[in-house]
C-alpha cells in the first residue's frame, strides 16, 4: 500500500456540544477532498457528566454517557461513509473522563468501522507527530503550544486541545547555515461556541499534503459557506 499523500485533521468537536453545521460540512469536505488519512486530534466527544461522577452516581449519568456516546457513533460513522481511507482517533482528556466502559465500547465501534483508537503521540508521517496537545506546555498564541510539543519530541507537531489555529516554525543553525526547522500547527475547534469559555478560539480544521517528498500542513479556518481551500471556493 503506497504511503498516504493527503491529510485532513480536526480536534475539539466535544460532543454533545459540537457546532452541529461545521461538522456537516466537515463531513463533506472530507468526502470531496478525499484525502488518504483523516486524523481527530482528541476531544472527540466531552463527557460533561463523568466528571462529576461520585461512587454512587455511576448509574445516574450513565444513561447520559450512552447518549453522548450514541451521538459521537453517528458522527463517525458519517465520515466513514464518505471516506474509505484510514481514520484515526486520537484520546484526549475529555474522551478519558469515563473510568469504565463507554469510551471502550466508542473506540470499539471505531476498530468496527475500519478506524485506529490511539491514546498518545502518533508518528503519522516521517517527522510528524500527532497528538492531543493535552501534555504539551500551553501558550496563548496559536501554534506556539504545538511548537513547544516540537521542541519537546524533535520532530513537527500537530495537535488540538487549545482551540486555537495557527502554524509557526523556529529554526536552529549557525551563521547562514539552518541546521534544523520545526513547526507547530494547532487545528482549532469544531465545537458551538457558545460552549466555549475562552474568546481566544478559532474553528477550523488542516490539512496536509506531501509535495515533492515534504508535508505541507495547511490550517484551515472554517467559514459560514464552508472550509476554503488556498486559492479555491469553499467546499
Amino acid at each position: 500500500m503506497p504511503d498516504p499523500t493527503r491529510f485532513v485533521f480536526f480536534a475539539g468537536t466535544h460532543i454533545p456540544f459540537h457546532d452541529r453545521e461545521l461538522c456537516r460540512m466537515l463531513v463533506r469536505f472530507i468526502a470531496a477532498w478525499r484525502p488518504d488519512e483523516v486524523i481527530h486530534l482528541g476531544d472527540l466527544l466531552d463527557f460533561p457528566t463523568p466528571s462529576r461522577w461520585g461512587d454512587r452516581e455511576v448509574a445516574a449519568f450513565r444513561s447520559a454517557v450512552d447518549e453522548d456516546c450514541a451521538i459521537g457513533k453517528a458522527f463517525l460513522g458519517s465520515i466513514r461513509e464518505g471516506h474509505s481511507g484510514t481514520l484515526t482517533v486520537i484520546a484526549g482528556a475529555h474522551d478519558l473522563r469515563p473510568a469504565n466502559s463507554p469510551i471502550a465500547d466508542t473506540f470499539s465501534l471505531a476498530e468496527s468501522l475500519g478506524m485506529i483508537p490511539i491514546a498518545g503521540p502518533y508518528e503519522f508521517h516521517p517527522g510528524w507527530i500527532a497528538c492531543c496537545g493535552d501534555a504539551l506546555r500551553l501558550d496563548q498564541q496559536a501554534g506556539l503550544t504545538a511548537l513547544n510539543g516540537a521542541k519537546r519530541f524533535g520532530k513537527n507537531v500537530i495537535c488540538g486541545h487549545t482551540h486555537r489555529l495557527g502554524k509557526i516554525s523556529y529554526s536552529e543553525g549557525y551563521e547562514q547555515n539552518i541546521t534544523r526547522t520545526l513547526t507547530g500547527v494547532e487545528v482549532g475547534h469544531l465545537s458551538d461556541r457558545r460552549h466555549v469559555e475562552s474568546s481566544n478560539s478559532q474553528q477550523g480544521i488542516a490539512i496536509g499534503e506531501v509535495v515533492d517528498g515534504e508535508l505541507i500542513v495547511t490550517p484551515i479556518p472554517a467559514r459560514r459557506k464552508g472550509f476554503r481551500l488556498p486559492g479555491q471556493l469553499a467546499i
